[in-house]
């Protein structure tokens, strides 16, 4: 009886000793996590999982997290095409704002491999993009931009600032400016170009025009609706939502939108729905641009 509690006693000594052991461990990953600070992690595109997973995490831990969100096999790929060119997540190089001063700037020997695109071969904001460029600067400013400097070419806009977002890409054209505004607003240092000496900002319909369609069920809802939503009230809700410049001069877009994505009195801005530019120009731009990437 005398060794069996001695066995007994050293078994719940060995098993006190790993417990304090195992506490001590976890003790120092707690403490080597936080003074890193932030993780990123992968997860399904859903937008309760993306708000409430984060908040949580921070909350027990005080360690922020950068999720991004989006398919298995979108994320395996894009995985394996960052670290085949040896870039990984958690990646803190920056540019400076200072260094980017004009379109050119973008074509410095240092930004390649750093940027990530719109795909400029599909109908959209790269397509727009390409075309602008293309139109202002010529094909050997843009084979030189979207060729030569090997940026990262996504269709998915949330993806582009995912890929911003956590340093993968310090440079974007194409980001999510609502998303962005929010992140900068919650401490994460983002720069915004809307102009360049050489390259003026630019306007767009964004996303969405308002129409109305004959033989609707509900004719005079339809009507009342098409009125409210361009009317003062109703086009604010929208901007507000959207995170868009209204076209009405009568809604004070700064007071919900940064300064810098305002289009301001007197400044000429290219208009990217110009209407040669939309019905013609875009589109051989936008097929040359396949010839040129598939070469």
């Amino acid at each position: 009886m005398k060794n069996l509690l001695a066995l007994a006693l050293v078994f719940y000594a060995s098993c006190a000793l790993a417990q304090t052991d195992s506490q001590k461990q976890w003790d120092q990953l707690v403490a080597a996590a936080q003074k890193e600070g932030k993780v990123v992690i992968l997860g399904p595109p859903d937008q309760a999982v993306r708000e409430g997973i984060p908040a949580a995490f921070k909350a027990r831990y005080g360690i922020t997290v950068d999720y991004i969100g989006g398919r298995s096999s979108e994320s395996a790929a894009k995985l394996r095409a960052e670290r085949q060119a040896g870039i990984y997540s958690l990646n803190t190089a920056q540019v400076k704002p200072e260094e980017i001063k004009t379109a050119q700037d973008l074509l410095n020997p240092k930004f390649k491999g750093k940027i990530v695109v719109h795909d400029p071969t599909v109908p959209g904001t790269g397509s727009n993009d390409a075309a602008r460029l293309y139109v202002q600067f010529g094909e050997d400013y843009v084979k030189k931009l979207y060729i030569d400097q090997k940026p990262m070419i996504l269709r998915d806009r949330r993806q582009i600032t995912d890929a911003l977002v956590r340093g993968a890409y310090p440079i974007a054209l194409g980001a999510e400016d609502g998303d962005l505004e929010r992140l900068r607003k919650e401490g994460v240092p983002l720069h915004f170009i809307y102009s360049l000496s050489d390259l003026p900002g630019s306007l767009s319909a964004g996303i969405g025009q308002a129409a109305l369609f004959n033989h609707a069920p509900h004719p005079n809802a339809a009507k009342l609706f098409i009125n409210w939503i361009a009317s003062k009230e109703g086009l604010e809700v929208f901007a507000r939502a959207r995170g868009e410049a209204p076209t009405r001069n009568d809604i004070d877009a700064l007071a919900f939108l940064p300064p810098e994505s305002v289009p301001k009195p007197g400044v000429k801005y290219f208009d990217t729905y110009e209407w040669e530019f939309t019905l013609s120009t875009k589109e051989k731009i936008r097929a040359r641009m396949g010839e040129l990437l598939k070469q």
